[in-house]
């Protein structure tokens, strides 16, 4: 099958005194029901399909589902199917023996206080990221689907009002309501009239305090709801301060204030409304920061990074003790962990963690917050990994000391460079690298890959610092960073024929830009739901979530600086007559955040503009799905298997 070419249409741009060319703007508005179709019939004649690679992912894909018995405050027996999120959970009724199964993929969960029903929510189907809440009543066993097009973090008080968020035609979410109970109407509280702000709903991990969160990139500002008294009044906890950010929790009558107030690199502060009180912990030095934090009874928990390595405490607070820190030991530098906050049994005092690394599937511990200490529960159902085989190291590159962590087979390495190698980025909104397991990546180092994370500036892996350094105006740090770690990789271990760069979102734009930028660096770029069409998208402030980037990427259409220095390194308009890697790039027909027409616009161009030297340019538009997969476990594993063969194929492994 021949690769797809579309008709150019001259259409000619000018902003700023800048003038440009954009022969497919055609796209932004054409019907692309056939031009998917071609696309997709593309993919699929090239990536082809290897059904032994398939079921191996298979073997290694991550199928636990411990069950975690919990038993809540209300005194319900809960058995949950732990995974990422949820899963499918069951209720067994306080002094009988009737459970009663949910069997959905439940986000969020909240009992009401009279023992009757239990509230939750689910993502739509569609990959539209449009929540919906339903409601089953245990007595009766009866199941009501209340509310859609919602946010899925709820709140519910005594009188069973629901309290959530609601999203405008752009996805921000504007406003915050309450469904009242008894007249089943919807109240509005509070409308967002600001562009550049997004609210954003929390519940406490006790599900008594719900904190509506007004939110600009690292600033915010905090109101609280009692979910016990059932009044709804709207608490100033916060004042809005420029470059002053806050996340709050409640236990046990007091708040806590996850904040970059006293601390760049943030703190956890006991707080009160607009005191600030004592600060309970800090980063240890200036190149660490605390990713998360929730509190339970009288225990803080911790996750701290620094420099790519992670750290995750235990912090004891009570009444005007001096906090004790207790600092919980891995057995690996860099991992990833996620506080089951859902997974609390109050009775029993204790809660479950999940635990992975790039080289362990997820493992799941019990900690006991009463005697602080932890417990190996369940291990995850993967294929057998020989951890012995493997290592995983931490480097620093060049003058700024870029993290990068990497892993490899030590029986399969070579000392020759020819070692293929695959190198991940993200390097944006200040957040955090994913280290945690995935099969994809344990497969290629079985075939003697090196797969490495580089923490690049622009993401929040080292410091609030690092973020700042590779934000708006100083965005092309980002992409220089992520050249430079793959420039020292390949001088340790691999050359560029034999290198692959992947980007997801976000991480997508870094793909883009390095492929204008140094594509003799790279012999496939791989990219899922990227965001490619940046200046595009950002002068039109009526496409997704776009005025809230202004403080990430710029405001093109307001700011000469900000719009000259986005039109230098926006990767579709920097294509230009040379001589591109393969690429792949997988996108979500139902996409909210990054409209999936960017990546057909993108694809258009660069192969009319490459020069023809035998690569391959393959985009896959998945009609289903949006930004995040929500597949059948068998389709995810078949778009994998493609785009590792692709890969395998491009780089001489067959």
């Amino acid at each position: 099958m021949k690769e797809p070419r579309y008709e150019m249409k001259e259409y000619n741009r000018k902003h700023f005194g800048v003038e440009w060319s954009d022969p497919f703007h055609w796209l932004l508005d054409a019907p692309l029901k056939s031009i998917v179709a071609t696309e997709n019939d593309y993919y699929e004649s090239v990536a082809r399909f290897d059904r032994d690679l398939y079921r191996e992912l298979n073997l290694r894909h991550d199928k636990t589902k411990p069950l975690l018995r919990i038993r809540t405050k209300e005194g319900y027996y809960v058995n949950l199917l732990n995974r990422n999120r949820l899963s499918k959970m069951s209720v067994i009724l306080p002094n009988t023996d009737k459970e009663i199964l949910i069997d959905e993929d439940v986000i969020y969960y909240q009992f009401d206080t009279a023992n009757r029903f239990v509230f939750y929510s689910k993502d739509a189907e569609d990959g539209s990221e449009k929540g919906r809440i339903h409601v089953r009543n245990l007595r009766l066993d009866r199941q009501r689907d209340i509310l859609r097009n919602v946010t899925t973090t709820f709140g519910v008080d005594q009188d069973r009002n629901i309290y959530y968020g609601r999203s405008d035609s752009t996805g921000r979410v504007t406003r915050f309501c309450k469904y009242v109970w008894k007249t089943q109407r919807e109240d509005l509280i509070f409308e967002e009239m600001d562009p550049t702000i997004d609210l954003e709903i929390a519940v406490s991990s006790c599900k008594t305090m719900l904190f509506l969160r007004r939110v600009q990139t690292f600033t915010s500002q905090i109101f609280s709801i009692d979910l016990r008294d059932g009044k709804n009044v709207m608490r100033e906890m916060t004042p809005f301060e420029t470059g002053v950010d806050y996340e709050m929790e409640y236990s046990n009558g007091r708040y806590y204030a996850l904040t970059n107030l006293r601390h760049k690199n943030y703190s956890v502060m006991l707080h009160e409304p607009h005191k600030p009180g004592r600060e309970v912990f800090h980063p240890g030095h200036s190149t660490a920061k605390i990713v998360t934090f929730n509190v339970i009874d009288d225990i803080i928990y911790v996750h701290e990074q620094s420099r790519g390595k992670s750290f995750f405490y235990m912090i004891t607070v009570k009444g005007t003790e001096k906090p004790r820190v207790i600092k919980v030991a891995f057995p690996e530098p860099a991992f990833d962990i996620t506080l089951m906050t859902d997974s609390i049994d109050w009775t029993q005092k204790k809660i479950y963690v999940r635990y992975s690394s790039p080289i362990t599937p997820p493992t799941y511990y019990e900690i006991s917050w009463a005697k602080q200490s932890m417990e190996r529960k369940y291990a995850s159902g993967c294929g057998y990994i020989d951890k012995t085989r493997y290592t995983m190291k931490i480097d620093y590159v060049g003058r700024n000391r870029i993290p990068v962590v990497y892993f490899y087979r030590e029986d399969m390495l070579k000392d020759d460079n020819s070692n293929p190698l695959y190198i991940a980025g993200y390097g944006a909104y200040g957040m955090n690298t994913d280290i945690s397991y995935k099969s994809d990546l344990i497969a290629l180092t079985e075939r003697g890959f090196i797969c490495a994370y580089a923490y690049v500036r622009g993401g929040g892996d080292v410091s609030q610092d690092w973020y700042y350094e590779g934000t708006n105006l100083n965005k092309r740090n980002t992409f220089l960073d992520f050249i430079e770690v793959t420039r020292y990789l390949q001088k340790m271990y691999s050359r560029p024929d034999r290198t692959v760069a992947f980007g997801r979102s976000a991480g997508g734009f870094l793909m883009g830009a390095i492929a204008n930028r140094a594509p003799e660096l790279y012999n496939t770029i791989y990219m899922q739901v990227p965001f490619l069409d940046v200046l595009n998208t950002l002068m039109d402030a009526t496409q997704p979530l776009t005025t809230i980037e202004y403080l990430e990427f710029g405001s093109p259409s307001t700011n000469e600086a900000e719009f000259k220095n986005l039109k230098e390194w926006a990767p579709y308009e920097n294509i230009e007559k040379k001589r591109y890697p393969n690429i792949i790039i997988e996108v979500g027909r139902q996409d909210p955040r990054v409209n999936y027409r960017e990546s057909i616009r993108y694809m258009a161009k660069m192969r009319m503009m490459r020069r023809h030297n035998g690569t391959k340019m393959l985009l896959y538009v998945d009609t289903t799905t949006g930004h995040f997969p929500n597949d059948t476990v068998e389709k995810e594993l078949v778009k994998k298997t493609r785009s590792l063969r692709f890969i395998m194929d491009n780089v001489g492994l067959v």
